[in-house]
């Protein structure tokens, strides 16, 4: 109806969907392929379990162009209304992830720029060089960004959202990716980090230089970064 076409969408239940009475959080993931439930299960990381305890919503956009006010009306007036009427979804925005790749990580960003009230969690994997968007609509301070990819683009996402005020790690947090990874997009995922407000304080944090030594007087930069370890037991770069 809002996308003037037909929407191909694929759902993907936990394994505890039916015994389990309370919603669950859910994922919404745009592309321009399905995703499986082996991808899922091989690939995003919620908790210890085997299997992450979430709905997910996988979304095959169109071929044709969309813009991105076409599709958060299409999430927020016909997918999200008809997902938390027919399934065990949370209504919670913080409890909602969208997850998006390549081309449409810059769409999802004004998504959830546009539409923080519906959006609180964004993912992005973001490998190829990609204009980023000047939004136009600065981000909500309690909009939680994960994001995966090569260092020139994960530079540029920083600068990004910080101009737009989001804080690392409470805001944001990354993690850089060796080109190969873009085979298996989704690998870098941690939604725990979106859904679980503990995992963001920092435990310890290393600083490492892209050298084995250099002299800072020598040199007229230098590039740097930090692994950082969160209490949930994984690192992050920044």
């Amino acid at each position: 109806k809002y996308l003037k076409t037909d929407v191909k969408i694929g759902v993907i239940l936990p394994q505890r969907y039916e015994k389990r009475e309370s919603p669950f959080p859910v994922v919404y993931i745009l592309g321009q392929n399905l995703v499986s439930k082996k991808q899922i299960e091989e690939n995003f990381y919620l908790g210890k379990n085997d299997n992450p305890q979430a709905v997910f919503v996988s979304v095959l956009m169109p071929a044709r162009p969309v813009s991105a006010a076409e599709i958060a009306e299409f999430f927020t007036l016909e997918l999200l209304p008809y997902f938390e009427l027919n399934y065990k979804v949370a209504s919670s925005p913080k409890e909602r992830v969208l997850a998006v790749s390549g081309p449409l990580a810059v769409k999802g960003l004004e998504i959830v720029a546009s539409k923080g009230d519906y959006f609180k969690n964004l993912a992005i994997i973001l490998f190829e060089p990609t204009p980023l968007p000047a939004l136009s609509v600065g981000l909500q301070d309690d909009i939680k960004v994960w994001a995966a990819g090569n260092l020139s683009n994960m530079i540029r996402l920083q600068t990004l959202l910080e101009k737009n005020g989001l804080k690392f790690p409470a805001g944001f947090a990354y993690k850089f990716a060796a080109p190969d990874k873009n085979k298996n997009l989704w690998a870098e995922v941690n939604l725990n980090y979106l859904l679980n407000p503990e995992t963001r304080k920092v435990k310890k944090a290393k600083v490492h230089s892209s050298l084995e030594s250099f002299s800072l007087a020598a040199m007229p930069s230098a590039e740097l970064w930090i692994n950082v370890l969160l209490s949930g037991g994984y690192e992050v770069n920044y």
